[in-house]
């Protein structure tokens, strides 16, 4: 169970292996683990989803007539950045700043 999972660890030895309880610092370390993790793959999976949303490349079926494509360029508190290339990762770093 993941109740288990977050509260105990394995110790393998030989053939044999062994659950023992984690201290309260140790569970809520690996608590705040998952949930870190479980943060990551929500925000990646939506990352990747508005990449392929806003990519004019993949999403006009006429884009390899188009010779440059336009440029978001972000002012932010570090000064002003311009990139090739321009995700919604960084929009988001741009934006929390």
């Amino acid at each position: 169970s993941i109740q288990k999972a977050l509260t105990y660890r394995t110790i393998y030895a030989a053939k044999e292996s062994y659950s023992v309880p984690l201290r309260v610092s140790g569970a809520k370390d690996c608590c705040d683990a998952f949930a870190k993790a479980i943060y990551q793959h929500a925000f990646d999976r939506l990352v990747r989803g508005i990449n392929t949303a806003t990519c004019a490349e993949e999403n006009y079926p006429d884009s390899s007539a188009v010779n440059q494509w336009g440029l978001i360029g972000l002012l932010d508190i570090f000064g002003f950045e311009s990139f090739e290339v321009n995700r919604f990762e960084q929009f988001s770093i741009n934006y929390a700043n």
